[in-house]
């Protein structure tokens, strides 16, 4: 659940979700956990300071399930933009358009733009000027936004909401990691 000082955001201040965009590059996400998993179990197996590639490894696996976590949600009422420690959420009624730069780019009614890390233009993609996956999410969103109908209100502004970390993000740091290292020392002994 996401909260502000206000309360929270429930599906009855969002209303029902429409379309969620996530990064393309969710895979690489997944897979750099498991890639530090294994390494966590390789140095518990070995010898040397464990706990202290622990630590470093357990800095790695929150910075990934951070990245992993970035998305774009549009719901009946506004969307959702999650990124890597921030989350806003905007009504329908303070966007005044989305834009493609580098990633794609949230415009409020008093001008503020907010990029979303979600959704990025690749390299490539930008060096060749060719169209890419930020140009046809753009193309989503404003069709979202054009078929709600609903007028932009320069008093309406966008609300920054805090980040709780879920129970697995927890339990991938607090007892993946432990267990793996424990389990590389038993393999050895």
């Amino acid at each position: 659940m996401l909260t502000n000082r206000r309360g929270s955001l429930d599906s009855g201040t969002a209303g029902e979700v429409l379309d969620s965009f996530r990064p393309a590059s969710l895979w690489l996400y997944h897979l750099v956990r498991l890639l530090i998993l294994g390494l966590v179990f390789a140095v518990g197996a070995g010898e040397g300071s464990e706990w202290d590639f622990y630590a470093v490894s357990a800095i790695l696996m929150t910075a990934a399930a951070l990245l992993a976590a970035a998305r774009i949600t549009v719901h009946s009422r506004g969307i959702l933009a999650r990124n890597i420690l921030t989350v806003r959420w905007y009504p329908w009624e303070s966007i005044d358009k989305f834009e493609a730069t580098m990633r794609v780019t949230v415009v409020d009614a008093t001008g503020n733009r907010t990029n979303c890390w979600a959704i990025q233009r690749t390299n490539a993609a930008a060096a060749l000027k060719r169209p890419s996956r930020v140009d046809r999410v753009v193309e989503e969103l404003e069709k979202h936004r054009l078929s709600e109908g609903v007028p932009l209100e320069r008093d309406t502004r966008p609300t920054t909401l805090l980040v709780r970390p879920t129970i697995w993000d927890v339990c991938q740091v607090f007892v993946l990691l432990p267990v793996a290292a424990f389990a590389g020392q038993l393999f050895l002994s």
